[in-house]
């Protein structure tokens, strides 16, 4: 439950993205749940929803701090990044290669990006 208590609150704020409505300090938050909760999955031994987190949370630190803009096709990648994270906790028996694919995709991406500070 605690994996999957912050999801609607995450997409909450990406959809507040899309308005170009960006709340800073809840992203940070944010971004430091989520990495506790990936850290928490990783050992509980799941590898999957441990990756999500991290990208999700790097990408969430990112919009904080400016070094990612929040572009539809960044947000919608986050947005594949909950969609797995929800499919596999709850068992879902539906093909989601396409999210997995993009989040990954997106999470080489992320890696990528130089930051100023360190997280």
């Amino acid at each position: 439950s605690s994996v999957l208590k912050p999801i609607k609150q995450i997409d909450t704020i990406l959809k507040a993205l899309n308005e170009n409505n960006l709340n800073k300090e809840e992203l940070l938050d944010l971004a430091s749940l989520m990495e506790r909760n990936g850290k928490l999955s990783s050992r509980i031994g799941f590898d999957i929803i441990s990756n999500m987190h991290s990208i999700i949370s790097r990408s969430l630190f990112l919009l904080g701090t400016g070094e990612l803009k929040p572009e539809k096709e960044n947000i919608e990648s986050i947005r594949a990044c909950l969609i797995v994270i929800v499919a596999v906790v709850r068992g879902k028996e539906v093909d989601i290669t396409n999210y997995l694919n993009r989040a990954e995709s997106f999470g080489n991406k992320i890696q990528s990006i130089k930051v100023k500070e360190n997280i």
